[in-house]
């Protein structure tokens, strides 16, 4: 998303629909743009693309409180927990 000067306010990436899901991810404005709906506008562009590319779902992992009231102010719900595990060789 550009800011009113042209320079980037913040962005996001997302995977191609692939068996009906996409993945939503690296969601970040720049300092100088936050708290002004940056993300929220980016995410909101972002879901709507992938719905009209086909995906029946988005998913995405939040970082913490404020990026997940974001996200739940757009919609997404919480619907499961991903477990990582590390594995020493």
């Amino acid at each position: 998303m550009r800011a009113e000067d042209g320079s980037c306010a913040g962005g996001a990436s997302c995977t191609e629909p692939a068996l009906g899901t996409a993945e939503l991810s690296g969601v970040g404005t720049r300092p100088a743009h936050r708290r002004r709906g940056v993300a929220a506008a980016v995410v909101s562009a972002l879901t709507g693309d992938m719905f009209a590319l086909g995906a029946q779902s988005v998913w995405l992992e939040f970082s913490g409180d404020d990026s997940r009231r974001v996200y739940e102010r757009l919609g997404y719900r919480p619907l499961g927990t991903r477990l990582y595990l590390r594995f020493e060789g």
